[in-house]
C-alpha cells in the first residue's frame, strides 16, 4: 500500500472536488447524496450550524447496507442530522432515488415541491463522488451554481476495494458524459499516468501475494489475467464480464486484506 499511496493521493485529490468551508459563500441549499456513511450527514449538519445555508436537502432511498431501524438513507441521514441539533423543518427529505442522477433530478423536485428554487447548492457526498456529483448537477441544472464540500478522509478508508472504486470512478466520468448524464470532465495526465501506476503496482503485488501462500501458482496467474482484462480497453466494453471479472479481484482483495488486517474504517 505505502508504494502507491502517492498515486492514491493524485487520484483522491482530483475526484475530491471540495471548496475549504472557510471559503464556501452562503449558499441556498445544502444538497446531501445518501448514503450509510455517518460522516456526510454529521459534515452537512455542521456546514448548517456554521449558516453555509438555511435548508437541506437529502435525497436517497439506496439498495442496501441501510442501517437497521431505517427504510431509506434519506431517514437515516436526517436522524443523524437532527441529532447534531438541525431542526426538522430545515429538512427536505427525496426517498425514492437509487443513483447519482436521481438523487440530483428526484432530490431537486423534492425541493422545489416544497417551494424551495436555489440558485446555489453545497453538495455533500463521499468525497471521491464529489467530481461526479457536482458534473451530474453542471449538466442537468446548469443554471445553478455548485460547490462540492468534502470532509477529511483517514488512510485507512483506502482499502484494495476501494482503491479499485477509485479507479472506476475515472472510467465513470467517461462513461457518464458520453451518456449525458454529467457535463464532460478533463482528467489531468498526472491523474491517468497515477491510475495506471496503481493498476501495474497492484497486478505486481498480486503476485508476490499469492507466492506468499495465500494461493496456488495458478491461482495468481488468474488474477493477473483478471486485472489486465478489467484494465484493457477492449474488454472494458463486455460490462457483463467486466462485472464477473471485477467481483474475483474483489474476492483476492479481501483475502489480502484479510491477511493483513487492514482496518476499515468508512463503508462503501
Amino acid at each position: 500500500m505505502k508504494t502507491i499511496q502517492p498515486f492514491v493521493d493524485t487520484v483522491t485529490e482530483f475526484l475530491t472536488e471540495s471548496v475549504p468551508t472557510k471559503d464556501l459563500p452562503q449558499s441556498d441549499t445544502i444538497f446531501v447524496f445518501g448514503h450509510y456513511e455517518p460522516q456526510v450527514a454529521h459534515h452537512a449538519a455542521e456546514l448548517w450550524k456554521k449558516g453555509k445555508a438555511p435548508r437541506i436537502v437529502i435525497s436517497g432511498r439506496g439498495r442496501d447496507a441501510i442501517p437497521d431501524g431505517f427504510a431509506t438513507e434519506a431517514e437515516f441521514y436526517a436522524s443523524l442530522i437532527e441529532s447534531d441539533g438541525v431542526p426538522k423543518k430545515a429538512l427536505i427529505l427525496e426517498k425514492e432515488s437509487t443513483n447519482s442522477l436521481e438523487n440530483v433530478l428526484l432530490g431537486m423536485s423534492a425541493c422545489r415541491n416544497a417551494g424551495v428554487n436555489p440558485k446555489s447548492v453545497i453538495l455533500c457526498a463521499m468525497p471521491p463522488l464529489l467530481r461526479r456529483s457536482c458534473a451530474t448537477f453542471r449538466k442537468q441544472f446548469p443554471e445553478i451554481t455548485v460547490y462540492g464540500s468534502a470532509f477529511p478522509m483517514p488512510k485507512e478508508w483506502f482499502t484494495s476495494r476501494r482503491i479499485s472504486r477509485l479507479l472506476g470512478e475515472l472510467e465513470r466520468l467517461n462513461e457518464y458524459a458520453k451518456k449525458g448524464d454529467i457535463v464532460k470532465v478533463e482528467i489531468p495526465n498526472d491523474v491517468l499516468s497515477a491510475a495506471e501506476k496503481i493498476r501495474h503496482r497492484r497486478g505486481r503485488a498480486a503476485i508476490s501475494e499469492f507466492r506468499g501462500g495465500l494461493s496456488s501458482p495458478p491461482a495468481a496467474a488468474k488474477t493477473v489475467r483478471t486485472i489486465s482484462r478489467i484494465d484493457h480497453p477492449c474488454y472494458r466494453d463486455n460490462e457483463e464480464a467486466q462485472f464477473h471479472e471485477r467481483k474475483q479481484t474483489a474476492l483476492l482483495s479481501e483475502r489480502i486484506e484479510s491477511r493483513n488486517d487492514v482496518s476499515r474504517a468508512f463503508g462503501e
